[in-house]
């Protein structure tokens, strides 16, 4: 998972990094030491990340580098 790809999708649907955080119910600073891996999500995070952001698959794929075969 990368910070760049999470930021970019969240930006181009109007999220910066503080209100995302606090969409998904973290601080800015629980938020930025998962997206540096410092801290796994969890997986109840995950989902509320797709859900505040309406991810799709694709962009979910290229947030968290899922490789579908």
């Amino acid at each position: 998972m990368t910070y760049k790809a999470l930021e970019d999708v969240a930006n181009a649907k109007g999220y910066d990094r503080k209100t995302l955080a606090e969409s998904i119910g973290l601080t800015y600073a629980q938020l930025t030491k998962r997206v540096l891996g410092y801290v796994q999500f969890s997986l109840d995070e995950i989902r509320k990340i797709v859900e505040v952001l309406n991810l799709s698959v694709e962009e979910y794929n290229f947030i968290f580098k899922i490789k579908v075969s």
